[in-house]
């Protein structure tokens, strides 16, 4: 999970300000911790996070409840 935010920020540093990326990559965790509390995200890959926030990013008009499932099955399914 840390790889995963130190390489969302360092993105977001290159694309735009400090500020931003910190802020950019706080939101992904809060994400999925509000969408999975239940899940232990240090234990989970760094595929199955970038899986899990590509679901999110692209729900485009699906519910939070769907998202949800969404993510914790994905999240669920690799620990």
């Amino acid at each position: 999970m840390k790889r995963v935010l130190v390489a969302s920020t360092a993105a977001m540093i290159a694309l735009g300000g400090a500020a931003f990326a910190a802020t950019a990559a706080v939101s992904a965790e809060d994400q999925l911790k509000r969408l999975a509390p239940d899940v232990d995200l240090s234990v989970v890959s760094d595929t199955a996070l970038i899986h899990a926030l590509n679901v999110i990013n692209d729900a485009g008009e699906d519910d939070d409840l769907h998202i949800a499932n969404q993510v914790r099955s994905i999240l669920r399914h690799v620990q």
